[in-house]
């Protein structure tokens, strides 16, 4: 399959709104804040109906989005793209696509994650959420070691980082006290509806 490198936002805005909501990360990339990071692909023929791989270049470990509707289509234009992609980077995929990848990059199983909910360049400020271990993996450090890292990349750029935990996650608490973060304060979570 022959690929371009998509440059125009209208035409890719066009393309990803034939499905809204499979796409609204990608859509809200073309904001102009996060436009600069952003490298867009398609299918030589850029149709509407086209798959759309998007690479976002973070400051850390480069994402990967590659969602459609049509598993094939994505699949062969991912097969193409194998060589424009960044050797090591974190991926959304539809399902079956990642086959596509095996034999140029190594697939492995995500075991921990940790994430960034809030940052600013401008304040110097980051909130860290969806930090996660799955099941089987749990008790050996590893949400610690991933928390860790997310912090080492963002203290270059960020004077305060900080996160919400449960009041009863007694191993989270561990995990982040062992990591420097200290309680400031405890809230609650609620939906307010007025009637």
């Amino acid at each position: 399959m022959k690929t371009i490198r998509l440059t125009d936002k209208s035409t890719i805005e066009t393309m990803l709104r034939t499905n809204v909501y499979l796409h609204l990360y990608s859509l809200g990339d073309l904001d102009e804040f996060f436009w600069p990071r952003t490298t867009w692909y398609s299918g030589a023929g850029a149709s509407q109906r086209d798959p759309v791989v998007l690479v976002y270049h973070g400051p850390q470990l480069p994402t990967v989005l590659a969602l459609s509707d049509d598993a094939g289509a994505m699949r062969d234009l991912v097969r193409s793209l194998r060589d424009d992609l960044p050797k090591r980077f974190y991926a959304h995929f539809t399902a079956g696509v990642a086959p596509a990848l095996e034999r140029s990059h190594r697939l492995g199983r995500l075991a921990s994650v940790a994430g960034i909910h809030v940052y600013s360049r401008t304040y110097r400020v980051a909130a860290l959420g969806n930090i996660a271990t799955m099941p089987t993996h749990r008790n050996r450090g590893l949400a610690r070691k991933v928390t860790a890292a997310v912090c080492r990349g963002l203290l270059p750029q960020i004077d305060h980082i900080g996160l919400n935990v449960k009041a009863d996650n007694a191993p989270a608490l561990a995990s982040y006290t062992a990591l420097g973060f200290e309680p400031v304060a405890g809230y609650e979570e609620l939906l307010v509806e007025r009637w």
